[in-house]
């Protein structure tokens, strides 16, 4: 992603780019769309930004999948939950946030650079010129450990 001169990019709205631009086309091809549920998010939250996602292709197996970028240094959270059978109304169909049991989430591994359950996030000391390469190196991590969701989900 490159800057355009004079113009500042903030941490979120990189990370939200490079969502917009890598991520959201491949769960797209999963077959995730934007959830229907008029209570879920999609775009900018309180909280940051809050993509929400159902595939609902075969309502005996109803997939959910969030895609959430959280203030003030664009961690991410990146929910994912087999929520089965689906009968009732689309628009009453569950966001994740209800759910705490059987919900995966996709994290890094553990490293001596990362403690244990350390989330995908930018950090709040970043020179402004390195904001778009940063955005993009947080993305590439994702996209290296994305196949995990994809199995939970998809088996």
């Amino acid at each position: 992603m490159k800057q355009k001169t004079g113009k500042k990019i903030s941490n979120m709205k990189a990370v939200k780019q490079q969502f917009h631009d890598r991520i959201e086309p491949l769960f797209m091809n999963w077959g995730l769309s934007q959830h229907p549920n008029p209570s879920a998010s999609f775009g900018p939250t309180d909280q940051g930004f809050f993509y929400d996602f159902a595939d609902l292709r075969d309502f005996t197996d109803v997939k959910l999948v969030s895609f959430c970028i959280i203030q003030p240094n664009a961690s991410l959270w990146i929910p994912g939950l087999r929520l089965g059978v689906f009968e009732k109304n689309l628009m009453e169909l569950p966001t994740i946030y209800g759910y705490t049991k059987d919900v995966y989430r996709l994290t890094r591994s553990w490293s001596i650079w990362r403690p244990c359950y350390v989330k995908f996030e930018l950090g709040s000391n970043i020179k402004q010129e390195d904001i778009p390469q940063k955005a993009e190196a947080l993305i590439d991590d994702v996209l290296k450990n994305i196949g995990k969701l994809h199995r939970y989900l998809y088996g």
